[in-house]
């Protein structure tokens, strides 16, 4: 399917126009359990405190 947007580009052979594509081979994950909030003010606990503190999980995955 080729979709061209001929207000912003010549077209499919626009010279200024380049493609980039690329296959993810990992990925990285965070959850917190809480709002941006409670999350922020963990980490300003922990900025100031030097105290590590709860605010979630994180991991890798291979894809």
């Amino acid at each position: 399917m080729e979709i061209l947007d001929n207000n912003w580009f010549k077209g499919k052979d626009d010279p200024t126009i380049t493609v980039l594509t690329f296959t993810p081979q990992q990925a990285q994950y965070w959850d917190t359990k809480t709002n941006s909030i409670v999350t922020l003010a963990k980490l300003a606990y922990t900025s100031i405190t030097g105290d590590e503190t709860e605010i979630g999980t994180s991991g890798s995955l291979k894809l």
